[in-house]
Protein backbone atom coordinates (compact mmCIF):
# COMPACT_ATOMS: atom_id res chain seq x y z
CA UNK A 1 0.00 0.00 0.00
CA UNK A 2 1.55 3.29 -1.24
CA UNK A 3 2.42 5.84 1.96
CA UNK A 4 0.77 9.23 1.11
CA UNK A 5 2.42 12.00 2.83
CA UNK A 6 -0.01 14.86 4.05
CA UNK A 7 1.71 18.27 4.59
CA UNK A 8 -0.16 20.85 6.57
CA UNK A 9 1.25 24.38 5.72
CA UNK A 10 0.40 27.07 8.79
CA UNK A 11 0.33 30.76 7.95
CA UNK A 12 0.80 33.85 10.53
CA UNK A 13 -1.24 36.41 10.28
CA UNK A 14 -0.30 39.66 11.97
CA UNK A 15 -2.33 42.48 11.40
CA UNK A 16 -0.55 45.60 10.70
CA UNK A 17 -1.29 48.21 13.38
CA UNK A 18 0.60 51.67 13.24
CA UNK A 19 0.27 53.09 16.40
CA UNK A 20 1.69 56.53 15.43
CA UNK A 21 -1.22 56.84 12.88
CA UNK A 22 -3.45 55.33 15.06
CA UNK A 23 -2.61 58.37 18.04
CA UNK A 24 -2.98 60.98 15.21
CA UNK A 25 -6.08 60.42 13.64
CA UNK A 26 -7.73 60.09 17.42
CA UNK A 27 -6.04 63.54 18.00
CA UNK A 28 -7.04 64.79 14.62
CA UNK A 29 -10.46 64.06 15.71
CA UNK A 30 -10.27 65.75 18.71
CA UNK A 31 -7.95 68.84 18.17
CA UNK A 32 -10.57 71.22 19.13
CA UNK A 33 -11.54 69.30 22.60
CA UNK A 34 -7.45 69.06 22.94
CA UNK A 35 -6.96 72.48 22.67
CA UNK A 36 -9.63 73.91 25.17
CA UNK A 37 -8.44 70.59 27.78
CA UNK A 38 -4.90 72.59 27.60
CA UNK A 39 -6.16 75.87 28.12
CA UNK A 40 -8.24 74.93 30.85
CA UNK A 41 -5.29 72.69 32.37
CA UNK A 42 -3.66 76.36 31.74
CA UNK A 43 -5.52 78.50 34.14
CA UNK A 44 -5.87 75.84 36.15
CA UNK A 45 -1.94 75.37 36.91
CA UNK A 46 -1.61 78.53 36.97
CA UNK A 47 -4.09 79.05 39.98
CA UNK A 48 -2.35 75.99 41.58
CA UNK A 49 0.70 77.15 41.59
CA UNK A 50 -0.43 80.68 43.20
CA UNK A 51 -2.30 79.25 45.65
CA UNK A 52 0.78 77.03 46.52
CA UNK A 53 2.94 79.92 46.91
CA UNK A 54 0.63 81.64 49.18
CA UNK A 55 0.05 78.60 51.48
CA UNK A 56 3.23 77.94 51.86
CA UNK A 57 4.46 80.88 53.20
CA UNK A 58 6.33 80.84 56.47
CA UNK A 59 5.32 84.46 57.39
CA UNK A 60 2.88 86.93 55.88
CA UNK A 61 3.30 89.32 53.26
CA UNK A 62 5.97 92.43 53.70
CA UNK A 63 5.68 95.41 52.27
CA UNK A 64 7.54 96.30 49.42
CA UNK A 65 9.77 99.52 49.59
CA UNK A 66 11.81 98.45 47.22
CA UNK A 67 9.39 98.66 43.80
CA UNK A 68 9.38 94.80 43.53
CA UNK A 69 6.16 92.90 44.00
CA UNK A 70 4.63 89.93 45.78
CA UNK A 71 5.64 87.16 43.90
CA UNK A 72 2.48 85.49 43.22
CA UNK A 73 1.67 89.34 41.62
CA UNK A 74 4.08 88.71 38.98
CA UNK A 75 3.49 85.30 38.28
CA UNK A 76 1.86 85.63 34.52
CA UNK A 77 0.32 83.14 32.27
CA UNK A 78 0.66 83.37 28.31
CA UNK A 79 -0.96 81.42 25.75
CA UNK A 80 0.96 80.48 22.91
CA UNK A 81 -1.09 79.32 19.59
CA UNK A 82 -4.69 78.74 19.95
CA UNK A 83 -7.93 77.95 18.27
CA UNK A 84 -7.40 76.82 14.54
CA UNK A 85 -4.29 77.18 14.68
CA UNK A 86 -1.38 73.87 14.91
CA UNK A 87 -0.39 74.32 18.29
CA UNK A 88 -1.69 74.92 21.85
CA UNK A 89 0.33 75.50 24.90
CA UNK A 90 1.14 77.94 27.46
CA UNK A 91 3.53 79.35 30.04
CA UNK A 92 3.19 80.26 33.45
CA UNK A 93 6.02 82.62 34.82
CA UNK A 94 8.57 84.53 32.35
CA UNK A 95 12.40 84.88 33.45
CA UNK A 96 12.29 88.41 32.28
CA UNK A 97 9.28 89.89 34.28
CA UNK A 98 9.73 87.38 37.19
CA UNK A 99 13.58 89.25 37.28
CA UNK A 100 12.14 92.31 37.00
CA UNK A 101 9.06 92.19 39.58
CA UNK A 102 10.70 89.54 42.08
CA UNK A 103 13.92 89.03 41.97
CA UNK A 104 13.83 86.62 44.62
CA UNK A 105 11.82 84.04 42.67
CA UNK A 106 14.66 81.62 42.16
CA UNK A 107 15.59 81.85 46.02
CA UNK A 108 11.83 81.19 47.18
CA UNK A 109 11.75 77.86 45.01
CA UNK A 110 15.13 76.85 45.35
CA UNK A 111 16.56 78.07 48.76
CA UNK A 112 19.67 78.96 46.59
CA UNK A 113 21.17 82.27 45.33
CA UNK A 114 21.66 81.45 41.21
CA UNK A 115 25.37 81.23 42.17
CA UNK A 116 24.34 77.82 44.20
CA UNK A 117 24.77 79.79 48.32
CA UNK A 118 22.40 79.56 50.76
CA UNK A 119 20.53 82.76 50.92
CA UNK A 120 20.55 84.56 54.71
CA UNK A 121 18.79 87.74 54.60
CA UNK A 122 21.35 90.18 54.19
CA UNK A 123 23.94 87.76 54.38
CA UNK A 124 23.78 87.23 57.82
CA UNK A 125 24.69 91.50 58.04
CA UNK A 126 22.82 93.78 60.85
CA UNK A 127 19.21 94.18 59.40
CA UNK A 128 16.76 96.64 61.03
CA UNK A 129 13.46 96.37 61.39
CA UNK A 130 10.70 94.67 63.51
CA UNK A 131 7.91 92.24 62.90
CA UNK A 132 4.48 93.29 62.69
CA UNK A 133 1.82 93.96 63.97
CA UNK A 134 3.38 93.40 67.38
CA UNK A 135 6.69 95.01 66.81
CA UNK A 136 8.79 93.01 68.60
CA UNK A 137 12.63 92.57 67.54
CA UNK A 138 12.86 88.99 67.55
CA UNK A 139 11.13 86.26 65.19
CA UNK A 140 10.48 84.04 68.14
CA UNK A 141 8.95 86.38 70.16
CA UNK A 142 6.83 87.03 67.77
CA UNK A 143 4.37 84.38 66.76
CA UNK A 144 6.08 82.59 64.06
CA UNK A 145 4.11 84.28 61.07
CA UNK A 146 4.26 88.10 61.47
CA UNK A 147 6.23 89.61 58.31
CA UNK A 148 9.05 91.58 58.98
CA UNK A 149 9.03 94.88 57.88
CA UNK A 150 12.54 96.58 57.13
CA UNK A 151 13.03 99.87 58.50
CA UNK A 152 16.03 102.74 60.07
CA UNK A 153 14.16 103.06 62.92
CA UNK A 154 13.44 99.72 64.00
CA UNK A 155 15.37 96.86 65.92
CA UNK A 156 19.05 95.64 64.74
CA UNK A 157 19.56 91.82 64.36
CA UNK A 158 21.67 89.41 62.28
CA UNK A 159 19.51 86.76 60.48
CA UNK A 160 21.17 83.47 60.66
CA UNK A 161 18.67 80.73 58.94
CA UNK A 162 18.53 80.67 55.34
CA UNK A 163 15.65 81.09 53.67
CA UNK A 164 13.78 77.69 53.13
CA UNK A 165 12.77 76.57 49.54
CA UNK A 166 9.15 75.78 49.14
CA UNK A 167 9.74 74.50 45.41
CA UNK A 168 6.32 76.01 43.64
CA UNK A 169 7.85 75.41 40.27
CA UNK A 170 8.59 71.62 41.19
CA UNK A 171 4.99 71.04 42.33
CA UNK A 172 2.98 72.86 39.96
CA UNK A 173 5.57 70.79 37.14
CA UNK A 174 4.45 67.48 39.32
CA UNK A 175 0.69 68.63 38.82
CA UNK A 176 1.06 69.53 35.23
CA UNK A 177 2.37 66.33 34.36
CA UNK A 178 -0.38 64.12 35.96
CA UNK A 179 -3.01 66.43 34.54
CA UNK A 180 -1.55 66.18 31.05
CA UNK A 181 -1.88 62.67 31.50
CA UNK A 182 -5.20 62.72 32.51
CA UNK A 183 -6.53 64.37 29.40
CA UNK A 184 -4.27 62.34 26.92
CA UNK A 185 -5.69 59.21 28.36
CA UNK A 186 -9.59 60.50 27.97
CA UNK A 187 -8.53 60.94 24.56
CA UNK A 188 -6.90 58.37 22.97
Amino acid sequence: MPIKTIIIKTTKATPHISVTEWAASRLKAKWFEIQLAINELGIRTHEYMINYISSNKKRGDSPHVDGTVRLEDSIELENFGGFGSGQVGFGIGRLDVLQAKSPYWYVLNYGFTSKGERYVPNYGGLVRGEFSPSGRPDASKANGNEPFIYSTRGYGMYPKRPIRPINYIEAAKFRLGNELRIILSQVL
